[in-house]
């Protein structure tokens, strides 16, 4: 990895660089910046690689394909909370999986983990109950609250993908 792109990555925050990219739970995870880089290059690289199987094998489910590069497009790259606005399209397919009763369960399930993002945990640890980010990032729970809008945008990503690829072919 060139020292330019080093020296440009925001990975080095380990806290709230970006609200939703991964790198900084990489960081947080690694302690290192250089691993944290490979480690979210190849992530990305697997990502892309895995929706073009999934799209692929799946290529009628469209709403499906824009719900998982949302997500992708929220993990991979700098984001602040704010931008995950954009999760209306994944709010729209999940909303469709509770009326037409497919999957109604886990269209609940993410619909509740995306009403989340009003409430900000990070934020509400930090800002509302004055808990430092060194002492929540020295605990597993702690750490996990600090980077849970990262893990839940990332997990949320990996599960549009199962239940994709479990499509098979045809429209979902």
């Amino acid at each position: 990895m060139s020292p330019v792109m080093l020296q440009s990555s925001i990975t080095n925050d380990a806290h709230f660089a970006g609200a939703t990219e991964i790198g900084p739970l990489l960081f947080g995870l690694t302690g290192s910046e250089r691993v944290s880089s490979w480690l979210n290059i190849a992530m990305i690289a697997g990502a892309l690689i895995s929706m073009a199987l999934v799209f692929r094998r799946a290529p009628k489910a469209e709403m499906f394909h824009l719900a998982v590069v949302t997500f992708f497009s929220l993990w991979f790259v700098y984001h602040r909370i704010y931008d995950a606005v954009i999760c209306i399209v994944p709010a729209a397919v999940f909303a469709d999986l509770i009326v037409r009763d497919r999957h109604r369960r886990i269209g609940v399930a993410c619909m509740a983990g995306l009403a989340l993002f009003a409430i900000s945990i990070p934020g509400l640890l930090t800002e509302r109950l004055h808990l430092s980010a060194e002492s929540l990032a020295a605990n597993p729970a702690g750490f996990a609250g600090l980077h849970f809008e990262r893990l839940l945008v990332f997990g949320m990503f990996c599960w549009l993908l199962v239940l994709l690829w479990k499509f098979r072919s045809g429209r979902p």
